[in-house]
């Protein structure tokens, strides 16, 4: 009970959903349920009266008022059905293209805690996986008209057999569930083989995608890894035919010659009964035509019903992940919705801790730390110190497990969020760019597109793009455009500085800002640094320490913890370990 009540909800949280996306989709699918279920009973209703007027009177000119009037039905019937269809395929799609793009939206702005998180991974796995595999959104709405035609037809079926005997009626519906059991047990036996390959599922679509991504194809054809590559393809295809392609057609075929059994066993058994009652004379043959189609649709028509409903419930278990994932609650929606001033930006960490999810390792360990209004601090240590990890912090896609972060005295989480993004401008070491124009990577949506040139032009990459034909219209990468341009590292990076200038918010956090590029690229964004971040707050973080002379002030992290703090000068001078990572730089320069 407690499983049908779960599904029940499922069900009516998409319809309710589908019922705001789409005000007409109910009248439709109401209009085009009533429309196919009176066909059948053209088929039903009109051969006894023509049957019994044939042997009866034989009134040629009745005789062809019947036939003209069910022909001009049916035509009817079947025209506005096939219409509704058509339309009901129009908004199926609108339905589920607008939940795709609902849960594009919430997934892209889910707190990157839960995203890294894996129960919101196996979740969202969980929950995709039926969505991309089975198409079970289209399923599930598809369903539902078919099932109300069905309901429909099976209630006007039994009205028809009830003005002739109810023993009928009973004959069938106890063959029916026996029929309902076994599909049940089909049922649960295939959702649990569907859920058990989710995990085999996943490694199979890596595998795909390491064969087919361009980013990789180096890797995958300098160490000759494509037969490593089939190899793994090849497990997962027999894997899944041993798992779940053997076991799902035996269980389906089992559940098939039942279901067939049984179906022969009950229209014997109704044919019989209703031919006796003709021969003993208690009916015309127009009746006996009549109640043998109506008992023949009533048992197709309860068969299916069975069958749709255990569908349904199936599809309401497919989609009761897919349901709690689109319940995830975005980063948009909390905090206390306060707003700062942006003229004076003061950070400070207070006893900050800090351990990533389903790991035990302290990350950062009560750290303290006064970042001041228009101050350039350097953040550096070894790799795994916690450097990038500061930065997520206060970029606010993790939250502290102890400790505040605060800006201007006021704790970041109470921010409001979009304000307090849009106070940040940030590139990670790991920063992506779209396959999109050059334009839309930098300035993205309403860009202006002197601020968008400003930009590149201050990164050093403008005169680069000026010597392409669309120049910043230029398509990234050939995905979105054929005549788009693909671009090195260097370049790309070089892009994703232009996106933080052209922001232009009064913090800027870099981590590694100068990874992809050429010694001579590198010293020209060193040289232009201070007028690139201008009187801005800025926090830089960077393995290679000479980047750290541009620098108000310098914090060395080691094990998660502040363990110097000062200008380059001045901690070089105290010959701590920055002063030796520093010194063992330079000298590797040197012997180079």
């Amino acid at each position: 009970m407690n499983q049908l009540k779960k599904e029940v909800r499922v069900f009516m949280y998409f319809i309710k959903k589908a019922l705001k996306i789409s005000k007409t989709y109910p009248v439709v699918v109401l209009i085009s349920s009533v429309l196919s279920a009176v066909a059948p009973f053209i088929a039903i209703i009109f051969p006894k009266y023509i049957i019994d007027e044939l042997l009866g009177k034989q009134r040629l000119d009745v005789f062809v008022w019947l036939i003209a009037v069910a022909a001009g039905t049916a035509f009817a019937v079947n025209l506005l059905t096939k219409r509704c269809e058509r339309y009901l395929n129009v908004k199926y799609k609108e339905v589920i293209n607008e939940f795709e793009a609902r849960t594009a939206l919430l997934l892209s702005g889910v707190t990157y805690e839960k995203l890294e998180s894996p129960d919101f991974i196996d979740l969202k796995e969980r929950a995709m996986s039926p969505i991309i595999n089975r198409g079970i959104l289209y399923t599930f709405f598809s369903a539902v008209p078919v099932f109300m035609k069905n309901v429909i037809t099976l209630t006007s079926a039994l009205i028809v057999i009830c003005t002739f005997d109810l023993t009928v009626v009973i004959g069938v519906l106890l063959v029916l569930a026996v029929s309902a059991y076994f599909n049940s047990m089909f049922q649960r036996k295939d959702i649990i083989l569907q859920k058990d390959t989710i995990q085999a599922n996943k490694v199979f679509v890596y595998n795909i995608r390491i064969a087919e991504e361009r980013n990789i194809a180096k890797d995958v054809r300098l160490n000759d890894l494509s037969e490593f590559i089939m190899s793994g393809i090849r497990e997962w295809d027999r894997n899944e035919l041993k798992n779940r392609a053997k076991p799902f057609y035996r269980n389906r075929h089992f559940y098939e010659g039942v279901k067939n059994f049984f179906a022969v066993l009950q229209n014997f058994v109704v044919y019989a009964y209703i031919g006796v009652r003709a021969i003993q004379k208690s009916i015309s043959i127009g009746s006996f035509s009549m109640y043998i189609s109506a008992a023949a649709t009533f048992g197709s028509a309860a068969s299916k019903t069975i069958g749709l409903f255990a569908e349904m419930r199936q599809n309401c278990r497919y989609l009761e992940d897919y349901m709690l994932l689109n319940e995830t609650p975005v980063e948009a929606e909390n905090g206390k919705k306060l707003r700062v001033s942006d003229n004076k930006i003061e950070i400070e960490f207070k006893n900050v801790s800090f351990s990533y999810p389903k790991t035990h390792k302290p990350i950062l360990k009560n750290v303290n730390l006064k970042i001041r209004n228009g101050e350039t601090l350097s953040i550096v240590g070894r790799n795994g110190a916690g450097k990038t990890t500061l930065i997520k912090l206060l970029s606010r896609l993790f939250k502290p497990d102890s400790g505040e972060i605060l800006l201007n005295g006021v704790n970041i989480s109470d921010i409001d969020y979009k304000e307090y993004i849009r106070l940040l401008a940030i590139v990670f070491q790991d920063f992506k760019i779209f396959e999109l124009t050059v334009a839309d990577n930098v300035g993205f949506e309403n860009y202006d597109e002197r601020r968008v040139e400003q930009a590149l032009e201050k990164a050093g990459i403008l005169e680069f793009i000026n010597t392409l034909p669309q120049k910043t219209k230029t398509y990234i990468g050939k995905s979105s455009d054929k005549d788009g341009t693909f671009f090195s590292g260097g370049q790309l990076q070089k892009i994703a500085i232009a996106r933080t200038i052209c922001k232009d918010s009064p913090m800027v956090l870099l981590d590694e800002p100068t990874a992809s590029l050429d010694p001579i690229s590198e010293s020209e964004v060193y040289e232009k640094f201070n007028e690139l971040i201008g009187e801005k707050t800025a926090i830089y973080i960077s393995h290679r320490m000479s980047s750290c002379k541009f620098c108000d002030r310098i914090v060395f992290i080691n094990n998660g913890e502040i363990e110097e703090e000062g200008s380059h000068d001045e901690l070089m001078k105290r010959g701590g370990k920055y002063a030796k990572m520093f010194m063992l730089q330079a000298d590797s320069y040197k012997n180079a």
